[in-house]
């Protein structure tokens, strides 16, 4: 048997390998139609890889949790100490967020998926309302728009979010909204 050894991908190409694989579900948008299915299909898919990458960097015993202690003819200063435990530190509170990211986003939009392809369509709210309080940041709201949709009729809305949008949604525009009913994302927003 002539088995090669298996070739190693060095920092900087394993990170933009993370990189291209996070942005990976993006491809849908040029895969599926209509874009309401894309967009979830892209976000739920982006938060199921990240969360998996989170875990994986984070069972990775290899890395931060055996550190080694200083050489025996030296004391340990409290330096020292706070070096060798600041990468487990680092690890617990990844951990800790990647089960928060799993229990707040990932689930959700997983429950969302399900229910999509178990009842289809009808799964999903569909509602006409207006949006106010468009949050973000400028330049980054074609990645993630916050703000509350106030029902026709109603004088008080609920908060969603709407992530890849390339349009602005405007502040006291009237839209019909298709959104997801567990996760609260936006998957269309059509002007009417």
């Amino acid at each position: 048997m002539n088995s090669k050894p298996q070739r190693k991908l060095p920092g900087m190409s394993r990170k933009l390998f993370s990189v291209i694989l996070c942005l990976l579900p993006l491809l849908s948008f040029v895969l599926f139609k209509p874009e309401w299915e894309a967009r979830l299909i892209a976000i739920a898919s982006c938060c199921g890889i990240l969360n998996t990458l989170l875990v994986i960097s984070c069972l990775n015993f290899k890395v931060g949790f055996a550190v080694p202690p200083p050489p025996s003819d030296r004391k340990e200063t409290e330096k020292d100490r706070r070096n060798r435990n600041a990468p487990r530190v680092v690890k617990a509170l990844t951990i800790i967020f990647s089960c928060l990211l799993f229990w707040f986003c990932t689930r959700p939009l997983a429950e969302d998926c399900y229910g999509v392809i178990h009842s289809g369509h009808g799964y999903l709210l569909e509602l006409n309302g207006t949006v106010k309080n468009n949050q973000g940041v400028f330049g980054t709201r074609s990645v993630m728009q916050s703000f509350i949709v106030v029902e026709s009729g109603n004088s008080s809305g609920d908060p969603y979010s709407a992530l890849f949008y390339t349009k602005i949604a405007k502040d006291d525009a009237a839209y019909h909204f298709i959104i997801a009913p567990k996760s609260k994302i936006v998957l269309q927003l059509v002007p009417e």
